[in-house]
């Protein structure tokens, strides 16, 4: 059990570092590369696909209650960064009937300042964090 939690907490801090950038990255794409928007829009119905998953009740039924209100949150951004590139709101409609807009745009609020790059990123994961309640989860080191 052990292992499994330290799994889940581990890819939910992945999740924390990775989606603000993802969607910074697919933005980006989508407006400087016209030519790419079909096979962009295939990778993120994919990833969209799979992220909705963890809507499943049994998903659900086996995962933290806070961890899954973290993930789903977070999951809530990503798809709404999605329906904007795809023009396809719908695809926010299933995070707000189980109730994660709320956390979701106020994470989605962070996400609204001009792109600066990775010094955005990780300012928009650790206000993301201050959020979700997992400041002292992980720390950024300096690659050299």
């Amino acid at each position: 059990m052990k292992e499994f939690l330290e799994c889940l907490c581990s890819g939910l801090v992945r999740q924390l570092t990775n989606t603000p950038a993802d969607c910074r990255i697919e933005a980006w794409i989508h407006n400087n590369f016209e030519p790419l928007r079909d096979i962009q829009a295939s990778a993120l119905r994919e990833l969209y696909a799979t992220s909705i998953k963890c809507l499943d009740p049994e998903i659900e039924k086996w995962t933290p209650p806070s961890i899954y209100k973290k993930t789903n949150s977070m999951n809530y951004v990503l798809a709404k960064a999605t329906s904007k590139l795809l023009n396809e709101p719908g695809l926010i409609a299933p995070y707000r009937e189980e109730g994660f807009a709320e956390i979701g745009e106020k994470l989605d609020s962070y996400m609204a300042e001009t792109d600066r790059g990775y010094v955005n990123d990780i300012r928009v994961a650790d206000a993301w964090a201050k959020e979700l309640g997992i400041a002292g989860w992980y720390e950024w080191t300096r690659l050299e």
